[in-house]
Parts: structure tokens; sequence; C-alpha cells
């Protein structure tokens, strides 16, 4: 047999092979990244709630504002305390936000192509559950239900904004809130499977459409799994990016 010649690449051992990371390096820090236990876990997780809340007894109750505009208003409050809100607590009490998995230069291409595939299998997947769960409401109760169409209230001058509000901003919002947040700071105390059942249960839970709670809270396990795997925020608000396009899509062609 020939020996190699110098400075040539000597193949990977099985074992190596193995062995050899398949995510792009992270920063030297244990995961999960997050740093929050339960007695700040639990108030700051409901921060964002109450001021949505408030919004709402405030807009709607108070100054009695409704309508389109109104509606917007209270959506942008909402996505605003859930990211907005929790960023600041995280940066606040850490001094950064890499505990929530965004930095910079920590994310690469494929963490992108990775998130929008997972994306797309989700919503294949929430749309074949909610289906079933249309199909079960319907042998129990003898009534054809449907999950309502959110841009049926809307005018048409509304729906570039609630469709770039839908699209852009919840996902980046909801996932520093849901994934970045609640998941990484359940993920310490429990295991990955209890830590993405309960943060994917309260993400479908929020969302307050009976018909697409267990399609969601799958959709949120699923995202929930692509934090723990890529290890960067990056990957799940992709794929939460590319669920809302192709929903709005889907309402929008269905309005």
């Amino acid at each position: 047999m020939d020996p190699e010649p110098a400075g040539a690449a000597r193949p990977l051992a099985p074992v190596e092979r193995l062995d050899a990371p398949r995510v792009p390096a992270r920063p030297d820090r244990s995961w999960p990244y997050a740093s929050w236990g339960w007695t700040q876990l639990i108030p700051v997780a409901a921060m964002p709630f109450g001021i949505a809340l408030l919004a709402e007894i405030v807009v709607f109750g108070m100054v009695g504002w409704s309508g389109p505009a109104a509606a917007l208003v209270v959506s942008v409050v909402q996505q605003v305390a859930l990211g907005a809100g929790i960023w600041w607590w995280v940066k606040a009490t850490t001094g950064s936000i890499t505990s929530l998995g965004l930095w910079r230069k920590g994310w690469r291409i494929g963490d992108l192509a990775v998130g929008a595939g997972v994306g797309l299998g989700a919503m294949f997947l929430s749309a074949v559950i909610i289906l079933l769960t249309m199909f079960v409401v319907e042998q129990i109760t003898g009534q054809v239900p449907g999950p309502d169409n959110p841009l049926d209230t809307f005018e048409e001058a509304w729906l570039v904004p609630i469709a770039v509000i839908a699209v852009v901003f919840a996902p980046v919002c909801e996932e520093i809130a849901f994934r970045g947040f609640l998941f990484a700071g359940l993920r310490q105390t429990m295991r990955f499977r209890w830590a993405a059942v309960v943060s994917g249960a309260l993400f479908g839970l929020v969302h307050a459409d009976p018909i697409r709670f267990l399609g969601l809270s799958v959709t949120g396990i699923l995202l929930a799994g692509l934090y723990e795997r890529r290890r960067t925020l990056v990957a799940p608000i992709a794929a939460h990016f590319t669920v809302n396009l192709i929903a709005v899509l889907s309402l929008l062609a269905t309005r």
C-alpha cells in the first residue's frame, strides 16, 4: 500500500464520525443558556400577558375604542410585551441577551434552512391535527366546526399591517417569550420532553382557539426541539416565520 502523501487529510474513523458535532459550534456555555429559576420564571412569564390584558381593558373598555385600528394597537402591544419586555428583563438581569439564544454571529445559513424546513413540516402536521380535531368535534356535537379566520374582521386597508405583524413581528417576539425564555427556563429543571410539552401547550393556549389548540401545541413542541438541537433562537424564528407566512397567505386566499 502506498504511503499517504505528506499533509493529506486522514479519513475519520467510524467512532470519530459519530462523535463529530453535527451542529455549528456555539458559545462556550452550558445548555440551556437560561439562568433563571422558578421564582423569576413565573412572574416574568406572566408579565406580558398582564400588560396585554391591561391594554385590552384600556383600549376596549375605558377608552371605548373599537374597530380594526383598536385591534391593531392591542396586537402591537401584545407582541411588544412578549418580545421587548422579556428582552429588556433578560438584558437588565444578565447583562446580555445571549441567554435567549441570540448573539452576534451566533447562527449560520444552515439554521435558517433547517428552520424553514421544520416550519413546513410543522405546518403540514398542524393542519392534519386540526382536521382530525374538527372531525372529532363534529362526531361529538353533530356540527361542523372550523377555526376562525382572524382576517375576516379587517377591511382591505388593514390587511397589510396585520400581515406584517403576524409574519415579521410575531415570530421574533413569540420565540423570545416561548422558546428563548419559557422553554429554556423550564429546561433548567425538566427533561426535554416535559419542558417542550409544557411550553408548547402554553403556546397553543394563548392563541385562544380551541380547534387549533392541539395543532399549535404540537408546533410549539417542534419549535422547542429545534431550539434544543440548533441552540440558536434564529432557527425557531425562521420556522415560525415560515409557518405564519403560509398561514397568512392561506387566510388571505380564503378570506
